[in-house]
């Protein structure tokens, strides 16, 4: 199934914003920073892997921020924490009316 990932993308952080200006959160910027970063990998990441991210991008969030967003973008209905075997706490979009399955190896 095809899908304008940057339609859907636009489309997710207009309600983002929309949902941080009715519900008061602080530090609107840097949230919306951090979603902009994660919508732009399309894999699972950790919250390190998304900070070293936004430092690329010379963009500067405290880690525990970034931890503390990805978990309100859980809370909000566009990121899902998944946890494997490994104990890795991974982060993936949730895109709009898309649904994905996991295959894991279990031999």
């Amino acid at each position: 199934m095809f899908f304008d990932k940057f339609k859907i993308h636009d489309i997710e952080k207009e309600q983002f914003r929309n949902i941080l200006n009715q519900c008061g959160f602080g530090d609107f910027e840097s949230r919306y920073r951090i979603l902009e970063a994660f919508l732009k990998t399309e894999k699972q990441l950790t919250s390190e892997e998304l900070s070293s991210l936004l430092e690329a991008e010379r963009v500067e969030i405290d880690s525990s921020f970034v931890k503390e967003t990805l978990n309100l973008m859980c809370d909000l209905g566009f990121a899902q924490k998944r946890v494997f075997d490994s104990g890795v706490v991974l982060y993936e979009h949730l895109h709009i009316g898309f649904h994905h399955d996991h295959i894991i190896c279990t031999i």
